[in-house]
């Protein structure tokens, strides 16, 4: 007779919930969770345990926003303006100002900060996890982790999200 419980070494395959999961990972319960997504948000997974408080997370927030207001690109637009502008220099004129923004956030932080932050926090189309981003710095995780909490603080105090 065969024993129908599950063997907790065997990999759990993840449920496919969209289409854009059919690319998950597996995961052993050995590494710490059943399933793992490659798509998961750095901030809010850091948020949830327990690394970072909430003005941190805002301002990890509040630098991403700008940042993808700052590479949006400009569609030719219909609209007649009475003022005399030029269609689509709203748009232009927010990217400007969200591009300013960002620099003068990441300017608040020490340099060594800045790439970390760059590599953790900003790049939407290839996030890096922890892991990645002290691989790709040659860095200990913790010491990558430690880092990126504290660059998280300096934008909250730059924001005036601070305590």
């Amino acid at each position: 007779m065969k024993d129908d419980t599950p063997d907790d070494t065997a990999p759990q395959s993840p449920a496919i919930i969209t289409a854009l999961h059919r690319q998950d990972r597996l995961l052993s319960p050995a590494a710490g969770a059943p399933k793992g997504y490659r798509r998961i948000d750095r901030l809010q997974w850091l948020k949830d345990h327990g690394a970072i408080g909430d003005h941190q997370l805002f301002a990890g927030r509040r630098l991403q926003e700008d940042w993808q207001i700052s590479k949006l690109e400009n569609a030719p637009s219909m609209q007649w303006t009475r003022s005399g502008a030029t269609p689509g220099s709203t748009l232009s004129d927010a990217k400007l100002d969200a591009g300013k923004r960002v620099k003068a956030a990441l300017s608040a932080l020490p340099p060594e900060l800045v790439t970390l932050t760059c590599l953790f926090l900003l790049p939407e189309d290839h996030p890096f996890s922890l892991e990645r981003v002290a691989a790709k710095v040659k860095e200990d995780k913790r010491a990558v982790s430690f880092a990126i909490r504290l660059a998280l603080t300096m934008l909250a105090r730059h924001y005036g999200y601070a305590m």
